[in-house]
């Protein structure tokens, strides 16, 4: 068979052929690359390949080679990293070839047929054989399947991935407030994953007490530490004392399977941190978060439990050297202890080494025991003390040191824990600096495609808000770009009414005449799977993608870089900037299975622009969840750029919902971010993503905004900040200088030249001891003389800020001088100026400004009398506005009347409208009236009244909220309250039909149980409406001429009256007082008695005021509304 690309012409008409072993035939595949011209043109000079097709019928007369294991002769477990011999025994063949998950691994021709292999990675393998006759007839034994573990010994536990696990017993040392996790871990890149609850972690566990159950108590989860499955990073998490919330943090090294790592998770009250064999890996802040360090969970290896010891995840692999602390290590204790026994330290809460080879107990050297269970495999582990790590120093010069320009030497100690010898390298790089500029935002339109297609309530127009919202926003929200994340339609080729819905919304960004200018606003557009026909295939067609947005529909805007082939703007990139900042996007297409060329050109457009922060766009880039999986091509892009120092963002769509990750790699933080709202009603009711970059700040502020309903969406998963570096160098760290062969701790030195002056830099020292290799922190120093300026921007408060009257307005200012100090800042109201601060941090408070608009300054001078002045924020004081109920609750009888105020303080002189939105379960107009959208304040007035009056109905409805809320406008700030609401009452009647009876059974005339009595009646007797019990109709009984009768009512029923009627026929009714024309019969009540059920029992005397009394009379109850 021919090789891929023959032996010499591989650039086209490339041949590949590979045996398919799950249907045992040979694949050969052809193909001609797009866009390349016939190559060579000689005969014989073009790829060509010989092909062979082999029949699988067996002759008559010939025979199957009958073909047995004989090592080994069943299934079981073989020993990782040891020889073992394969052996086939097959009478008639003439050759066996062996297979190990369907990889060849060799062949003999010679019987006994046999193979030595030695396995390398843990796991389950399953091994195969052919064998081959005389005849080319093919025999095959039985697959075994075999399960490779480490060898038995001791100083390791092998956990099988399935139930394995370490338990240990109660012990309050286990509770910690701070922490050091650390452990050697042999992964075999399997398990299964437990969960640290929402918004934390789902990883393969490693040490953890606790798991997700419930938040705000006992039962949170004190420290979970384990392995992300789908990328083999580190991960970890906590649960806080106060709410209950998680706190997690991931690294970014991918662990490699089957070989000894090093791990640790330090947390010390302020930082979590991750190490990979004793480099950092991963940290986030948590700054006065405490642990919940009382959690009722017993503390576990391979599996996390909840509080009732229920186990969850499993980690396949080895674990050895498991050491639990109370205090976070640094990394220099943990570099230089990691291969030495530790010395005696009250923090060591305990110890584990696994020394004991054998049962079902584990102890620490502290006495801690830790049950197996499952049971975990007993193996041979590491040995120490063991040849320790180097660990370098930073000696000069110092962390922010000023230095002068000339004779600038770098010293560094290392230090071996064995006294070896040391090698240094010494990097370095000048620290670009970006001066501050105003804050801009990008905006990212996530799927479309329902718009497009008008599919699931989606609307071509709500694509077209959201363009125009853009458009209209351009100028005071400073956009400067917008990128969409694919899926532009729904069905590819098959309707260019879409494409055409979506260009017209598309080009709206590009009208000089809204936009107001030339080009419009610079946007680039992405490939979903949906743009492309088949959907989803990245081999397909997306004719009309570029047709629509292709290099030649940007062809002349300044701002387009291209596409990645000649006329295929499959994968695109453009330029911008913002606030001082020159940008790179790179969009790339939906793929299930990256292309190594795709990625050779993202890395190629990010490596020609050094100086450009990079932002990378895919359909799908990351799954929902934070910290957020990779996609596969996510993982792809991150893998191959991460060694980019501009990369700093990746954003895609595609999976339903917010997803977000962040991973550092070197000391960089790169952001990974999912927004997809396609699911959402409407098809996605017009959802955008701002990302708002804040240079001053280094920060991204990430919002959720509808222009659909125009609002925004303010839970942790839709609104954000991201700490970016948009002030730092972008360029790569350069060796400088090696001092080879350094004696442990003695000081090395190097001599750098050619530094420039007044410039900032950055170093770092790697440190060999010929076996590990460690690395250093990164330090930074300036440069004296070149008399530069100082640098200075204002903190606080950020641009178009708005505050409520009264107002205080603190001003912050960063301010740093590279060459020298910084003397003082001086802050100013446009040319007034306000106060000084001469030391960091740099701050002023202005007081009780007047209501207006304001431009503030801050002035930095230095020592050398340089002055500069940093970019100006707008602010603008208004008038705030609050909103207060009169009354909290009201009911449907009675007074019905409530009223709103509305207030402000400030701004009197002059009158102000004040919108207003009502909300909650009443509605205004239904059940509530008089409610205005808005009030007018008068000038000198502070407040107005806005009466309303609860609607009377017959409706069971129970409570219902009715709320006012002061909505936001510019010409006013939101106070507290902003919103008030009255609850109102229905009427207790209707409140007692509502709770017992359904739909139009409650209506108050309706016999519910059909007993003879209204629902009404029931109230007032406080029987219930849906059993069926005595009619109200009674023959009094007579007594000395006077008629008697007793019945139940309930108690308060204030909003109804009952009536008492009488009749000699029981057909003609009067009432209490009444005549018939015979007799003239009151009623007189009296309450005699409260029942247990809590009814009054009620006895009439029916007294005949006129007439004759009857033989008999009759007595019924009536019952109105009052």
């Amino acid at each position: 068979m021919t090789p891929c690309g023959g032996d010499q012409y591989n650039t086209d008409n490339i041949v590949c052929s590979e045996w398919e072993e799950s249907t045992q035939r040979w694949v050969v595949e052809s193909r001609d690359l797009p866009g390349m011209a016939l190559q060579n043109g000689a005969t014989g000079a073009e790829d060509m390949f010989n092909l062979v097709l082999l029949s699988n019928e067996v002759p008559l007369g010939v025979s199957v080679p009958e073909v047995r294991w004989e090592e080994p002769d069943e299934t079981g477990s073989v020993a990782l990293g040891q020889e073992m011999q394969l052996q086939i025994s097959a009478p008639d063949a003439l050759r066996v070839e062996f297979f190990v998950d369907g990889r060849w691994l060799g062949s003999d021709e010679s019987a006994p047929f046999a193979w030595a292999w030695t396995p390398q990675e843990m796991g389950s393998v399953v091994l195969s054989a052919r064998a081959v006759s005389a005849d080319g007839i093919e025999g095959r034994p039985e697959n075994l399947e075999l399960e490779v573990v480490p060898s038995a010994g001791t100083g390791a536990l092998f956990f099988d991935g399935v139930d394995d696990r370490v338990v240990f017993e109660e012990d309050e040392r286990f509770g910690l407030k701070t922490w050091t996790l650390e452990a050697w871990v042999r992964w075999s890149g399997e398990g299964s994953v437990a969960s640290s609850g929402s918004g934390g972690v789902t990883a393969i566990p490693l040490v953890a007490k606790g798991r997700g159950e419930a938040d705000g108590s006992e039962v949170d989860c004190n420290y979970f530490f384990g392995i992300r499955p789908e990328d083999g990073v580190l991960v970890a998490d906590f649960e806080d004392m106060a709410t209950g919330g998680n706190h997690p943090v991931s690294g970014s090294t991918s662990l490699p399977p089957n070989v000894w790592v090093h791990v640790a998770a330090t947390m010390d009250g302020e930082k979590w941190r991750l190490y990979v064999d004793g480099q950092l890996d991963g940290e986030a802040e948590v700054v006065g978060q405490l642990p919940r360090w009382d959690s009722i969970h017993r503390t576990s290896l391979g599996v996390a439990l909840n509080s009732i010891g229920g186990s969850l995840g499993a980690f396949h692999g080895q674990l050895d050297e498991v050491r639990i602390w109370s205090r976070a290590l640094s990394r220099r204790e943990l570099v230089t202890g990691v291969w030495a026994i530790p010395e005696a330290d009250d923090s060591l809460v305990g110890r584990w080494t696994f020394a004991e080879g054998g049962g079902l107990e584990t102890w620490s050297d502290r006495g801690i025991l830790g049950s197996l269970l499952g049971v975990p495999r007993w193996s041979d582990g590491l040995e120490l003390p063991g040849n320790g790590w180097p660990y370098v120093e930073l000696e000069a010069p110092r962390e922010e040191e000023r230095v002068e320009v000339s004779g600038v030497r770098l010293a560094a100690v290392g230090t071996d824990p064995e006294g070896h010898d040391v090698n240094l390298k010494y990097y370095l790089r000048r620290r670009g600096w970006v001066t501050p500029g105003e804050d801009f935002r990008v905006i990212a339109i996530p799927d479309t495609q329902f718009y497009s297609g008008e599919l699931n309530g989606g609307t071509a127009a709500m694509f077209s808000s959201q363009t125009d919202w853009i458009v209209a926003r351009r100028v005071p929200d400073r956009i400067r770009f917008v990128m969409h994340l694919g899926d532009v339609t729904q069905n590819g080729e098959t309707y260019p009414v879409q494409w055409l819905n979506a260009s017209q919304a598309m080009y709206r960004l590009e009208d000089p005449t809204t936009t107001l200018l030339s080009e419009g606003i610079p946007y680039g557009v992405t490939v979903g799977n949906h743009d492309q026909t088949p959907i989803g295939d990245a081999d397909g067609l997306t004719t009309s993608f570029n047709e629509y947005f292709g290099t030649a529909h940007f062809e002349g805007k300044s701002y387009y870089g291209g596409g990645w082939m000649p006329g295929n703007a499959d994968n695109n990139y453009q330029f911008f900037s913002g606030g001082g900042i020159d940008f790179v996007v790179v969009n790339v297409e939906y793929d299930t299975s990256p292309d190594a060329e795709v990625l050779d050109w993202v890395d190629g457009i990010l490596a020609a622009n050094p100086d450009r922060r990079a932002i990378v766009v895919s359909h799908w880039m990351v799954n929902t969840g934070n910290p957020a999986s990779f996609s596969t091509l996510g993982q792809a892009l991150y893998d191959r750029l991460k060694l980019r120092p501009n990369l700093m963002l990746m954003h895609g769509g595609h999976i339903h919902g917010e997803g977000l990750r962040t991973d550092l790699w070197e000391g960089r933080a790169v952001h990974s971010i999912l927004a997809d709202y396609q699911g959402r009603n409407h098809g996605g009711d017009g959802w955008l993503r701002i990302l708002e970059f804040s240079p001053r700040n280094n920060e991204v502020r990430v919002k959720t905004y509808s222009a659909t309903l125009d609002e925004y969406e303010s839970d942790a998963d839709s609104e954000f900040v991201l700490p970016v570096d948009l002030s730092g160098a972008l360029g790569g760290f350069a060796e400088v200088g090696v001092v080879s062969g350094s004696g442990s701790g003695n000081r090395a030195e190097v001599a750098v030249e050619g530094l420039e002056p007044g410039a900032v830099y950055e170093w770092y020292v790697e440190a060999s001891d010929g076996n590990h290799t460690t690395r250093s922190d990164v330090q930074t120093w300036v440069t004296a003389g070149g008399g530069a300026a100082p640098e200075v921007s204002l903190l606080s408060p950020t641009n178009g800020s708005r505050f409520g009257s009264p107002a205080s307005v603190h001003l912050e200012a960063s301010a740093v001088d590279a060459d020298g100090s910084v003397e003082r800042v001086d802050f100013f109201r446009g040319t007034e100026w306000l106060g000084s601060d001469a030391s960091a941090p740099f701050t002023w408070d202005l007081e009780s400004p007047e209501l207006g608009s304001y431009v503030l300054l801050a002035k930095a001078i230095d020592d050398q009398g340089n002055v500069t002045t940093s970019s100006p924020v707008s602010v603008v004081v208004n008038p705030t506005v609050t909103v207060v109920a009169e009354r909290d609750r009201v009911g449907e009888f009675g007074d019905r009347s409530m009223a709103f105020r509305i207030e402000r303080m400030g701004g009197m002189a002059e009158g102000l409208e004040v919108k207003l939105s009502a909300s909650g379960s009443a509605k205004a107009g239904e059940d509530v009236t008089g409610f205005s959208p808005a009030v007018t304040l008068g000038a000198e007035q502070a407040f107005e009244r806005l009466p309303m009056e609860v609607v009377e109905d017959e409706l069971s409805e129970g409570e219902e909220i009715f709320r006012v809320s002061v909505a936001a406008d510019l010409t006013y700030v939101l106070g507290q309250p902003s919103s008030a609401e009255v609850t109102i009452d229905d009427r207790p009647w209707q409140e007692f039909l509502f709770q017992r009876l359904k739909g139009s059974l409650r209506d108050p005339a309706e016999d519910a149980d059909g007993d003879g009595r209204t629902n009404l009646m029931e109230y007032f007797q406080a029987s219930d409406p849906a059993l069926s019990s005595e009619v109200g109709l009674w023959e009094a009984r007579r007594e000395d001429g006077v008629f008697r009768v007793r019945y139940e009512r309930g108690l308060q029923r204030v909003d109804v009256e009952g009536l008492l009627e009488w009749s000699v026929s029981g057909r003609d009714w009067m009432g209490s007082g009444d005549s018939d024309g015979e007799r003239t019969i009151e009623a007189q009540e009296s309450v005699i008695g409260v029942t247990k059920e809590g009814r009054e029992t009620v006895e009439a005397l029916m007294v005949v005021k006129a007439g004759m009394p009857p033989e008999k009379l009759f007595v019924r109850l009536r019952v109105e509304e009052r």
